[in-house]
Parts: structure tokens; C-alpha cells; sequence
């Protein structure tokens, strides 16, 4: 099945819970729902090899002559009253004046490794939409209400008016189409189903998820969505691990990929602009406030990636998304007061000021990793280190045995544990882990469950702490990760 992602309150906001088949977002009483959903199998045909399969292809493909055309599979359930609207979205990788036309298809008997133009099945020759003409590099929609009914499986072909070949991006590739469904209340109550004006998708690079106006809380929720558009986020501050060490990562110890589970963006470019905004678009539907970036030093990849992604975030549909790093040398080694000061200035030159940088109380954070055996050592080197910088930072140090009644305490405490489901500080953090599982493992350390999951963001929710911490964002390698992918099982 395709990926669910499942909306959970999280003080206000919500953090995604990635599971199997559908996108969902709660809505109160007698409004609309959204729901998205991943092809579970798509693959294009081709005439003049009538006995190909293409059903592995980062692109779907489609030509009047000679004959190329794309078939897409969605497996919909989860409906909870009347279709009001539905949307086929793909990201256009070529232009077309002419565009993409959706067809619709009984889709019996065809699998996307098997699929071939000679075997593949029947569809009706009147297009039920048209994406009209296509820029290359956007995302492109037509529209399929007529043909999405309610739960059931959904095939759909692709074809083109125009005798020109143009490309469009499969599920394998960064950008995996989408079916956006809008489902109105019950037929028994009076309600209007919003219009196209809140229920039509954006045409942009970026993927932005509904707002609040069809997302939002139940009504006994007093909080909203989404921060203010504006300034720097207050306590509690949501924030998730990011790690933007790809595509270098995505081969790790000769594996790849080194991951358990296959990402809806697919194996990316961190610093890719449209997986930036990709990235932003679902943190910020999920009530992330904050990356906590991942931070190897100067010069590293992670510090390139960093620049791209700070750069990004003004011009991008989420200027208010901030940003801070994680300080990784600690967790090395036992970097000196001078080093920690030069990569501190370094830090202040390239992005302290930076209007996507995190600041509390004014002050730019930075969050510091720290190795098994570090102790009122770091905290003291870290102290000096602050001072002899001037003094202007919030450090928020990682806790170990001891941590309350040191001498030198920092601004903020956390901890960065993922193989524990849940963990608190108070009054200064607490942490959520949606499961682990390390790539070179044969089994998962903490299992993805739902349930599980639920009740220690309820649990953070209500723990009074500064930090509302989800480790992680994509840490694929180790299996932490919120981010969507499109193989989580149907337990979470």
C-alpha cells in the first residue's frame, strides 16, 4: 500500500504519523476532510515495444505518435462521506502546449512490473480531464471527480493530444504523484463543501497542504494550525531533527539504500530547491515549527545544504519556518574552547543573522550533540566558549547523569535518544520517536505503532515542556524518520 499520513494534536499543532494508504486530516464537526494518496503502481507503455515493461522508471511517459501512455493505480480508503472533489497532481519534468489527459480504466489484472502496451488493459477513449498546456518542472493537476467514487481501487491512464514525447515524474522518482480527494460532512447534515478556492491544490513547485480553513482542530481546540506568519515561534517550540546529508548518505557502508523503507520524495538532493519546499510544505502542515539541522562543520556537505536551505525559506510559500543547527563535533570529539569559539563566528558569519535562523530571547540557538561520556566537562567548555564568543546564544546542551546540578548550566537541556520511544526533561524538553530501525538490522529496536505513538504525543502535549522535540525528521538510515515514505505498514 501507499503511504498514510495521519495528523496527531501536538500543542497546538500536529506532527505526522506516517502509515499506510491515505493522507488524512482532521476537521471539526460538519466541515470538509483531505485526503491524499501515493499510487500504489504506476507505469508507462510504449508501441514500438510492444513487450517492454517501464514499471521501474523514475518517469512516466506519454506521445501521440508513435503511441506512449502512463497508467496509475490508487488504492482509496478511509472515506468518510461524499466525494466533493478529486485531483490528479504530477510533477511535470518536460513542457507540453498540449498536456496531459486523464482517462479512466476498469485497471484488471495489470501490475507495475509486469505491465507491457501489449497486455496492458483497456480505458475509456473520452478524457474525463485535461491538465491543458505544461511547463516543465511544475506540478500539474486535472481533475478525476468523476471518476473517484469512495473507497476502491482506481486506475487512471494518462495519454496526450499532441505528437511531441513529454515526461512526467513517476513514484519512483522525487516527486510522486498525488490523488487529492476532499470529502464533504455527512449527506445528512446542511453543510456547503467548501469551494475550489480552498480545495484546489497549488500548481507550484511546492506541495502545500490544506490550511486551517480545511484542517482544522477539533472545535474544543482554542490554538490554531499553523504559528503567526511572522517573528520568532514560542514556547512550546515544535521542533524535528533534520538531517541534510543526502543524496551522499542514501549509500552508506556500500548499501544502498541504506534505509529500511523507500521515501515518498524518493532517494533526493537535500539541497534540491523543490525537496526543500517539498520538505517545508509538510512540516509546516504538521505544525513543525523548527528544523534542527544536522551540522558537520565548515565546509561539510551538511553545512552547503544548510546555506540552501536557510536561502530558500524567505522566498518560499514558509517564511516563518525557522531554522537551527546541531552542533555534531561534540559527539566526536572533545573540540577545544578555541575551536568551539572560531566555529561559533563561523556560524554567526554565515547565518546568525540570517531571518530563517532560530532565536530564543533574542539570541541565536544552537543545539550541541555530546558522545556517551561527556559530562561536566563539555558543559564546562562549553560555558567558557559561550563567554569568550560575547555571550549573545542560546545553548541548549544534551543531557547526561548529572546534568541538573552542574555548575556550568547552558540556556536549555535535551536529549537526543530516538531507540526510547518517549523521554522528558522538564521543565525543558520532552521527545517523541516514531520507531527505529537501523538499516543494517535485521529488526526494528522500537516498533512504529500507532497507538503507541498517539499517546506519547498526547504525553508531550501535556508535559509543560520548553522543547517539543521529534527525533527525527529523516534520519533514514536509522529508521527514525516522519518524513513520508511510501512503504510504511499499515500498523505505523
Amino acid at each position: 500500500m501507499a503511504w498514510r499520513r495521519s495528523a496527531v494534536s501536538v500543542a497546538g499543532g500536529l506532527v505526522l504519523v506516517l502509515t499506510a494508504g491515505l493522507i488524512w486530516a482532521n476537521a471539526a464537526a460538519g466541515s470538509s476532510t483531505t485526503h491524499v494518496f501515493a499510487p500504489t503502481a504506476d507505469a508507462y507503455v510504449f508501441s514500438l515495444k510492444p513487450d517492454a515493461n517501464y514499471g521501474a522508471s523514475p518517469s512516466l511517459r506519454t506521445d501521440g505518435d508513435p503511441v506512449m501512455r502512463s497508467y496509475l493505480r490508487f488504492d482509496v480508503d478511509g472515506m468518510s462521506g461524499p466525494v466533493v472533489d478529486a485531483r490528479i497532481r504530477i510533477y511535470a519534468k518536460s513542457p507540453s502546449p498540449d498536456g496531459w489527459r486523464l482517462h479512466n480504466s476498469s485497471g484488471e489484472g495489470w501490475e507495475e512490473r509486469a505491465i507491457t502496451f501489449s497486455n496492458a488493459p483497456a480505458f475509456d477513449s473520452a478524457a474525463v480531464g485535461s491538465s491543458g498546456g505544461v511547463d516543465a518542472s511544475t506540478w500539474t493537476e486535472a481533475d478525476a471527480t468523476s471518476v473517484i467514487t469512495g473507497d476502491g481501487e482506481f486506475t487512471v491512464v494518462i495519454t496526450t493530444a499532441g505528437v511531441r514525447q513529454f515526461e512526467l515524474a513517476s513514484r519512483e522518482s522525487g516527486f510522486v504523484p498525488e490523488l487529492i480527494i476532499v470529502t464533504g460532512p455527512d449527506e445528512t447534515t446542511t453543510t456547503t463543501p467548501p469551494t475550489s478556492t480552498t480545495t484546489t491544490p497549488p500548481t507550484s513547485t511546492t506541495t502545500t497542504l490544506p490550511t486551517s480553513t480545511t484542517t482544522t482542530l477539533p472545535t474544543s481546540t482554542t490554538t490554531t494550525l499553523l504559528p503567526p506568519p511572522s517573528g520568532q515561534p514560542e514556547a512550546p517550540i515544535r521542533a524535528a531533527f533534520l538531517y541534510p546529508w543526502f543524496p551522499t548518505a542514501w549509500t552508506q557502508s556500500g548499501i544502498f539504500p541504506f534505509t529500511q523503507y523507500t521515501p515518498s520524495l524518493g532517494f533526493y538532493d537535500s539541497a534540491d530547491a523543490a525537496v526543500i519546499d517539498e520538505e517545508m510544505a509538510l512540516a509546516k502542515g504538521a505544525g513543525i515549527e523548527v528544523f534542527i539541522s544536522s551540522w558537520w562543520g565548515r565546509g561539510h556537505r551538511t553545512d552547503t545544504a544548510l546555506t540552501a536551505v536557510m536561502d530558500r525559506i524567505p522566498d518560499s510559500p514558509h517564511p516563518d519556518m525557522k531554522v537551527t543547527v546541531y552542533y555534531e563535533e561534540e559527539g566526536q570529539s572533545d573540540p577545544s574552547v578555541a575551536t568551539i569559539v572560531a566555529d561559533l563566528e563561523y556560524l554567526a558569519d554565515r547565518f546568525f543573522s540570517h531571518p530563517a535562523y532560530l532565536r530564543v530571547d533574542g539570541k541565536p540557538v544552537v543545539f550541541v550533540f555530546a558522545a556517551a561520556g561527556d559530562g561536566s566537562g563539555m558543559a564546562q567548555r562549553w560555558s567558557q566558549a559561550k563567554a569568550d564568543f560575547g555571550g549573545d546564544l542560546f545553548v541548549v546542551l544534551k543531557v547526561y547523569p548529572g546534568y541538573a546540578t552542574d555548575p556550568n548550566q547552558p540556556d536549555s537541556w535535551h536529549q537526543y535518544g530516538p531507540s526510547t520511544p518517549y523521554q522528558e526533561h522538564l521543565p525543558y524538553s520532552a521527545n517523541v520517536s516514531p520507531g527505529f530501525w537501523h538499516a543494517k538490522e535485521g529488526s526494528p529496536r522500537v516498533a512504529r505503532d500507532l497507538d503507541r505513538f498517539q499517546a506519547d504525543v498526547d504525553r508531550m502535549n501535556n508535559s509543560g515542556a520548553f522543547w517539543h522535540l521529534i527525533t527525527t525528521w529523516n534520519q533514514w538510515g536509522e529508521g527514525t524518520s516522519v518524513e513520508p515514505a511510501i512503504d510504511f505498514g499499515t500498523d505505523y
